[in-house]
């Protein structure tokens, strides 16, 4: 029985929290109004969105909106409390449905974001 893999084992719920981040950029939870609009030229109405969580590289965020993978967004990211605002395109790269209303959507910015301009919004 040594010779078993990790999730062939009855214990190893607790072994796959250890797997290694492969990552560039930490992903950072963050509290902002997020909106977006379906083509990357801002010109379609904005579209209310629950962000998940932020980085230099992407973001993730909830929405009812049906969105698929390589589709080019504009995305609005304003702090209320510090009367700021971010505007940038992004590239869908993946959609995790949730249930019949929501889904998760990951998305790489156009351009990386730098650390400032990134603080702003944690």
């Amino acid at each position: 029985m040594s010779d078993l893999v990790p999730h062939e084992t009855a214990d190893a719920a607790p072994l796959q929290g250890m797997t290694k981040e492969r990552r560039a950029f930490r992903r950072r939870p963050f509290r902002a109004r997020l909106y977006f609009q379906t083509d990357d030229l801002g010109l379609t109405p904005l579209i209310d969105a629950t962000p998940v969580n932020v980085s230099e590289d992407g973001i993730c965020f909830r929405t009812a909106k049906t969105l698929a993978p390589r589709t080019l967004i504009a995305i609005e990211i304003h702090h209320p409390a510090l009367r700021k605002q971010l505007k940038l395109r992004a590239e869908v790269i993946w959609v995790k449905p949730m249930d019949d209303c929501y889904s998760f959507v990951g998305c790489r910015w156009r351009r990386r974001l730098s650390s400032g301009e990134l603080q702003q919004f944690l």
